[in-house]
């Protein structure tokens, strides 16, 4: 678990000792049973929480079609929360639910906020953390524009071969923006 937050706070920023001492010292810890959510639509997210342990899905619900469409997975060493929420305080679109048992250590916003009074660090973390989201969300969205559905699958077995030992076909159809007979089309043309 340690070692998981230690990495995952290093590769942002070159913490001391002693900064990683404080802020882990922060960081509360939750289990969370699998398909239990973290955080459901129209509840304010309160805390941010790093992966140590486990699997989890963002994603939004179309009441519209009442259908559902995953927007990430989050796997050890990576965040999970509605950024959103937590920094306006006002209730939040995203759904986050563990696809896996697994354990987080969440981060309220006070101390995220008493942290960046303290190290000038931890807001070069805040914002290097936010930058991340930023391009992350402007590449998802350009690759919906401009990609198929098969290059978006031919991507995602680059960049994050992973998820298909962790995730339900299902969920990376919707995901990829396709139904799941779809993505068994996809998957047996590349075979």
């Amino acid at each position: 678990m340690l070692n998981i937050i230690r990495a995952s706070l290093l590769s942002f920023v070159d913490f001391t000792e002693e900064e990683l001492f404080t802020i882990i010292a922060r960081l509360r810890p939750m289990k969370v049973a699998r398909y239990q959510h973290f955080l459901k639509e129209g509840e304010v997210c309160h805390d941010m929480a790093i992966v140590t342990a486990g699997a989890f899905r963002t994603y939004n619900n179309n009441q519209d079609n009442d259908a559902e469409y995953t927007s990430d997975f989050i796997f050890e060493g990576n965040w999970i929360g509605d950024y959103t929420s937590y920094i306006t305080g006002q209730p939040g679109y995203n759904n986050v639910e563990a696809l896996e048992e697994s354990e987080v250590y969440m981060l309220s916003r006070k101390d995220q906020l008493e942290l960046y009074q303290t190290f000038r660090k931890f807001e070069t973390l805040g914002r290097l953390i936010a930058e991340r989201l930023f391009v992350e969300l402007i590449q998802r969205k350009r690759d919906f524009i401009l990609k198929s559905a098969e290059e978006r699958y031919l991507d995602l077995i680059k960049m994050r071969p992973d998820i298909f030992n962790r995730v339900p076909q299902k969920y990376i159809a919707s995901y990829l923006g396709i139904q799941p007979p779809s993505l068994s089309r996809i998957r047996a043309k590349i075979r």
